[in-house]
């Protein structure tokens, strides 16, 4: 597997949950492997449930 990341850490926080919904916070420290930038991602994932399964996911950034 070819990772387009080097990925230094990764931290989450939550869940925070809200009927069939989810979110977690992640937050990330990488760096490019196509032009060596290293750079800090913050980003929340919502995540919808159904019969027990994520059927949906959306990440903003």
């Amino acid at each position: 597997m070819v990772c387009n990341h080097e990925v230094h850490t990764v931290t989450t926080e939550g869940p925070w949950v809200n009927g069939d919904q989810f979110s977690l916070r992640f937050a990330m420290d990488v760096t490019a492997r196509e032009n060596g930038q290293r750079m800090q991602m913050d980003e929340i994932g919502v995540y919808t449930v159904r019969d027990g399964k994520v059927v949906e996911e959306r990440f903003f950034y």
